[in-house]
């Protein structure tokens, strides 16, 4: 007699798998743009910073520059009192430090910290 063995999932294995797949599938949906505003974020204090006569203007310059920068990417709800300066001798740093919170399901959230800072030049 011959002996047969089944190989491969069962159904059970298959919609398990499907749903730790569809789990990691609606967390990256969800916190990818969290993600994407930060990198749009780290791109406008990339430009301002870059930009020519940067040196020569006051902190409220600076933030009314990258708050119009923001809106012009599409950065959303963007709070301009996140946005901090900091000299060391001749250097000036701009500091943005902010939390984003994106709801997942039910009362679950995620909270997520950016903090990016550049020279000025």
């Amino acid at each position: 007699m011959k002996n047969n063995k089944q190989k491969g999932m069962t159904l059970i294995g298959i919609l398990f798998v499907l749903i730790i797949a569809g789990f990691f599938a609606m967390m990256i949906v969800k916190i990818a743009p969290l993600y994407m505003k930060q990198f749009a974020v780290a791109d406008v204090m990339e430009t301002v910073s870059n930009k020519a006569d940067i040196g020569k203007m006051s902190s409220a310059q600076i933030k009314a520059l990258v708050s119009k920068n923001m809106s012009i990417n599409g950065v959303e709800n963007f709070d301009g009192s996140v946005i901090s300066f900091k000299r060391n001798g001749s250097v000036r740093t701009m500091r943005v430090n902010y939390e984003d919170r994106t709801g997942l399901f039910g009362r679950l959230n995620a909270a997520l910290v950016f903090d990016q800072e550049v020279t000025i030049k």
